[in-house]
Formats: structure tokens, C-alpha cells, sequence
């Protein structure tokens, strides 16, 4: 696919020259000892009494050379394997973590429960389009172990790499000892973790503790930012982008020094904040524009780049979030991402539906073969069919219409594509009751374990430790 350009290189320049100002005139607090005595020794000024730290551009750009441009998320099995490259294809992912759900059917949403998280993996197995497990976060578990449940489930339900936002390092730990579990093969870079910046300019010292820990153990890290315009960020385009980037490239500066060739993903995720609902906003057509920008931004620095591409702020799979979700998607696919997120997710990623994540799944297909684009060659120009079948024929019989039947156009699994009397005779469904109907058919299917059922044992019991262990900490502090 040939991406499609929204921004010149000398705009990209300008944007990555106003976030070098800003790292370097303004700088940014890192409440962080450790990390704060890693940039003095590398040549950034520290203020130790306000955790602040400015950053000169050569220490940037040192740490830019050191990313890697592709690395590999592994699966159980090669087939399951993730490549994300600055210029390779597209992956589809859920988004991490939504606290709510919303049933088949329902008008309302409810906290997600472990049960779902499995329901989620299940699902997810079988979506040809979604190749990286993210689920919701079940609120029937304690807060500061349930992303290790997560993992265990997943590590236990599926073949595909995981992406998951730890609440702590030692979470973080606690995972990778499941992880270490797994044969050989699937141990490898199996785990994508996510790290965010608090805008504006902030990282927490338990931020810096999982980045750090991540990279320690060579797992790849996800620099995540997403001020709000208007409200943690400017409300200019451009201005939330410049310092969006800037506090991605922050990350990016601390996980290289800390482990030069650390594998990494360009995360930008500059949101909008709805000044009439006060709301956080991401149905905005100029939505995809910030992400599609920030897309080429990492581009820019040849880096693996990803967006929450699939979003849209509506509370229920409606019309409103398939208008939404394509909108925003299509925008910034242009740009060719490595990987676009916000699979199944509605309202502002918080809330995830069944229903939805089949919908997106569908959308996705339609969207990734739609941006490989038109081949031109000598069989697809057809002129030899077309002198055969000749004026006044047809080609339905043809072996050219036979060759090409099933690739040439990516077919739907969920759209209607029948006459009105002929929908109406086989039920008359919408869309989201198709969706449900196969979210039923695919939950009522068997589910082949990813690991043994001994080691799943094993797995859970490790499980019940970290939770036991992280629990006791966290009444202590």
C-alpha cells in the first residue's frame, strides 16, 4: 500500500523541532531518583528538589539511533507471530483495559467480571483481523493484580502476543514469571507493555518504575501520551501533536538509556476534549487527523507506530459507532500504521462490546484489502477475457471470474447484501442482532487450551501467588 502523505516533511521537521524546545526550554518532571541521575550522566540538567529535567537535543537524537525500526511480537506458533515495522503491515488490536461492558442487546453498561476477560480471549481467537490479545480489565478482582489475571488468562485461552498497562513493576514482574513458564518458543517477545505519560510533561515515579522494569527484562514498550486538547494540551492541532511528541520522545530517551536497542512502539494518542459535553472525545473526524499525523511523526523516526484508529464515543454499537469508528479509522490507516488499536471498544475506548468487536473485526478486512489498492498487470487489465466474451456476452462462466472470485473483492461476513424481501424472510436482523447472533455462535464453539492442561495448573497457582504477594503490599503501603 502507498500511504497517503497529510503532512510535508518540512512540517514534520517544524513539529519535531517545537518538541525539542520543549524538552529543551521547558522540560518535563520526572519523579523518578533513578531516572533523574540517568539523564544527569547522560548531559541533561536536573533539578533533583523539583524532579525536573531539561533535555538538549543531542541526547534525542543519540537516543533515536538506538531504537530498533522492526521487531517481533511471538506467538504460540509462527502463524501467530507480530511483526511491527515502520513500513510493514497493518495489525488490529482491541484497546487495553476498559473498565465497563456493554451485553448483546443492553442500553447500558456494567463493570466487567473475569468471566468476560475469558469470553473477550475466546473471541479474539477466532478474528482473523485482531492479532494482538488487549481485553477489559475485570473489576471483580483487586485493582493492583487484575492485569496479572489478565495475562494468565490470555497466556492459558491464546496463541496470539499479548499488550497489557501494568499497574506496577512488580505486576509487570509477575507476569514475565508466567511468561518464563511457557515453552521456549512462546516465551520469547511475547508480552507488549504499555507506559504512559501524564500530561502535561509529567511521568509518576510508578511509571518509570514499569518502564524501566520492561526494558530490564527486554520486553517492548508502547510510550504512550495522550493530552487532551484544550485541557492537558493545547487545543491547536498542531500544538497538541508537538507536544504530544515531545513527551513520547521523553519516554523514548529514558528506555534507551537505560537499555540501548530496547524495542519500542510509537504510541501518540492526542485526544479531544468536547467543549459543550466537557467530555473526553475521540468521534472527531479530526480525530483521525491527529493520529494519522502522528503516524507519519513516527515514520519520521522510523519507528514501529501504532493508533487507536477504531474509535468512536458512542455507548452502544449503533450507527453512531460504525459513522464514527470508519471516519476516524480510515484517516489514519492512510498514514499505514504497524498497528491499530480500539477493536470492540466504545465510549472513548472505556467500554468494550462483543458485539462491536465483531463489527470492527469485519470493518478491518474490508479496510486493510481495500488499502492494498488497485494491481495493475497484464492479468488484472482482463483484455484477453474481454476480447473472448466480446460485445453483447458475459462473463460469469468465465475461468478469469473464477481465478479471481474470492480475492479480488473483500467480502463482508456481516453485511446485508440481500433485496429487502429476501432480508426480511431470513429474520429481518440489523446489524448489531447479526452481531450477536455470532458472537453466540463463536462462544458456543469448542475452545482448543493454548497450553496443557498440567501447566495451566501451574500457571494459576503462580497466579494465586502474585495475587496473595501483591495484595499484602499493597495493604502495607
Amino acid at each position: 500500500m502507498r500511504e497517503i502523505l497529510l503532512l510535508e516533511d518540512e512540517e514534520l521537521a517544524q513539529i519535531h523541532r517545537t518538541s525539542l524546545r520543549i524538552l529543551g526550554e521547558t522540560g518535563l518532571i520526572v519523579a523518578h531518583r533513578g531516572a533523574l541521575g540517568l539523564l544527569h550522566e547522560h548531559g541533561a540538567r536536573v533539578d533533583r528538589d523539583q524532579q525536573r529535567a531539561w533535555l538538549p537535543e543531542e541526547l534525542v537524537t543519540q537516543a533515536l539511533s538506538t531504537v530498533p525500526s522492526s521487531f517481533t511480537l511471538t506467538g504460540s506458533a509462527p502463524e501467530h507471530d507480530v511483526l511491527l515495522a515502520d513500513n510493514g503491515r497493518i495489525h488490529g488490536r482491541p484497546s487495553v483495559g476498559p473498565d465497563f461492558v456493554v451485553d448483546p442487546g443492553a442500553l447500558s453498561h456494567r463493570p466487567a467480571l473475569v468471566k468476560d476477560t475469558g469470553d473477550w480471549i475466546k473471541l479474539v481467537n477466532r478474528l482473523p483481523n485482531v492479532h494482538i490479545v488487549c481485553c477489559p480489565y475485570p473489576r471483580d478482582v483487586p485493582l493492583a493484580s487484575r492485569d496479572v489475571l489478565v495475562v494468565e488468562r490470555t497466556l492459558e485461552l491464546s496463541p496470539k502476543p499479548v499488550a497489557i498497562s501494568h499497574y506496577s513493576a512488580n505486576a509487570l514482574r509477575w507476569s514475565l514469571e508466567l511468561i518464563a513458564m511457557l515453552p521456549e518458543r512462546d516465551a520469547g517477545c511475547r508480552l507488549l507493555v504499555f507506559v504512559s505519560c501524564n500530561s502535561p510533561l509529567t511521568f509518576t515515579e510508578r511509571q518509570v518504575d514499569i518502564l524501566l522494569a520492561a526494558v530490564e527484562h527486554h520486553v517492548p514498550v508502547a510510550i504512550n501520551s495522550a493530552p487532551l486538547a484544550g485541557a492537558t494540551g493545547p487545543y491547536t492541532m498542531a500544538g497538541v501533536i508537538a507536544q504530544t511528541n515531545a513527551e513520547v520522545l521523553a519516554g523514548l530517551v529514558l528506555a534507551q538509556l537505560a537499555q540501548p536497542g530496547a524495542p519500542m512502539v510509537w504510541s501518540p494518542l492526542p485526544l479531544i476534549l468536547d467543549m459543550r459535553s466537557t467530555a473526553v472525545s475521540v468521534g472527531y473526524a479530526e480525530f483521525g487527523l491527529l493520529l494519522a499525523a502522528s503516524v507519519q511523526l513516527g515514520k519520521f523516526y522510523r519507528l514501529p507506530s501504532q493508533c487507536l484508529g477504531l474509535a468512536t464515543d458512542a455507548v452502544i454499537p449503533d450507527a453512531q459507532a460504525s459513522m464514527e469508528k470508519i471516519l476516524v479509522t480510515y484517516a489514519s490507516l492512510l498514514a499505514h500504521p504497524s498497528l491499530v488499536g480500539g477493536v470492540g471498544s466504545l465510549s472513548a475506548s472505556n467500554v468494550a462490546s462483543t458485539e462491536q468487536l465483531i463489527l470492527d473485526d469485519d470493518a478491518l478486512g474490508g479496510l486493510f484489502h481495500a488499502l492494498k489498492g488497485i494491481r495493475v498487470d497484464s492479468d488484472s487489465l482482463a483484455w484477453e477475457v474481454i476480447d473472448r466474451v466480446g460485445p453483447g456476452g458475459h462473463f460469469l462462466a468465465e475461468q478469469h471470474t473464477l481465478d479471481h472470485l474470492r480475492h479480488e473483492y473483500q467480502l463482508s461476513h456481516m453485511a446485508n447484501r440481500l433485496a429487502p424481501d429476501a432480508w426480511a424472510s431470513a429474520g429481518g436482523l440489523d446489524l448489531r442482532a447479526r452481531a450477536a447472533q455470532r458472537v453466540r455462535e463463536l462462544l458456543a464453539a469448542p475452545v482448543e487450551p493454548a497450553v496443557p492442561e498440567d501447566l495451566a495448573q501451574e500457571m494459576r497457582s503462580v497466579l494465586q501467588h502474585a495475587q496473595a504477594e501483591i495484595s499484602g503490599e499493597t495493604a502495607v503501603g
